[in-house]
């Protein structure tokens, strides 16, 4: 296909001319190497050209499957991504895909990692069922411990504190108010209105502290104490998957990384949130 030719110009657009079109000058200077070999190097360039040309779109009737760990597979030891390939076995006309960490042939310590992407996706499947397995079960014991009573007296102790604090800053209010009446009343001095109010606002901030503190308990207790929390929340949503997506990737795992022995580790999301309702079974 001919070449759009480009204006060479400041300012201009730029493009290659087609070979048709060139203008040549020979001898203009001395050669820095001979004519025999700078023919030789050109006739292997149009060689491997012509080659290029020819393979171009063969495997073009291969499909391309979707890349269901995009952005999450990493090198074990240098931490950088690794790069998918297609592998075409044109005898058996198959294709087939590979993960690489490009940095093994630049850095002598990033050992030599190859896997296949069926093994990797199999792999990181074993891994999710294995974790939505634990969120099962975890999922049945957080119900059991909801349905006894042990539940609902600790929701009631966080009750009754928040309401004993939110009475007794109703009270110190009132008290503030009282006072504040009778110093414009000319019943108090200037220093005894002044240490009353100094006493409630000391109380006030202790109370105000105290119903923080019990609203954050119960908040927190309640996230883990039922299906709220993140890591249940998440993980049961793919109880009945029955391979690995794209979406589920996404939305439980936070990386996964491949040793030079093709072990796969798979780090998953919500670590903080597991551990926290793990220590509430503990507690309970």
């Amino acid at each position: 296909m001919p070449i759009k030719r480009g204006a060479l110009y400041e300012g201009g657009g730029h493009g290659m001319i087609d070979k048709n079109e060139w203008m040549v000058v020979y001898n203009t200077h001395d050669p820095i190497v001979s004519q025999e070999l700078f023919d030789r190097v050109n006739a292997v360039i149009e060689a491997r050209t012509m080659e290029y040309k020819a393979q171009e779109g063969k495997h073009a009737h291969y499909e391309k499957p979707e890349m269901l760990l995009q952005n999450l597979v990493f090198c074990a030891d240098c931490g950088r991504p690794l790069f998918r390939y297609k592998k075409v076995n044109s005898k058996y006309d198959r294709v087939y895909w590979t993960y690489q960490c490009r940095s093994h042939s630049n850095l002598l310590n990033c050992p030599y990692k190859y896997i296949h992407e069926k093994d990797l996706y199999g792999a990181v499947y074993a891994a999710i069922r294995i974790e939505i397995q634990k969120c099962s079960d975890v999922y049945g014991i957080i119900e059991k411990l909801n349905r006894e009573s042990g539940h609902k007296s600790r929701l009631a102790k966080f009750d009754t504190e928040i309401e004993e604090s939110e009475r007794e800053l109703r009270r110190i209010a009132s008290l503030r108010q009282s006072i504040y009446d009778s110093y414009a009343a000319k019943l108090l001095t200037v220093s005894e209105y002044q240490f009353a109010i100094d006493k409630y606002t000391a109380d006030t901030k202790k109370q105000s502290s105290r119903l923080e503190a019990a609203k954050s308990d119960k908040a927190e207790y309640t996230k883990n104490s039922t299906p709220v929390n993140k890591w249940l929340a998440e993980f049961t949503k793919f109880m009945d998957a029955k391979e690995l997506t794209a979406d589920m990737a996404l939305a439980m795992i936070e990386r996964v990384e491949v040793s030079d022995r093709n072990k796969v580790s798979v780090i998953f999301k919500f670590r903080d949130e597991m551990a926290a309702i793990c220590k509430y079974m503990e507690a309970a």
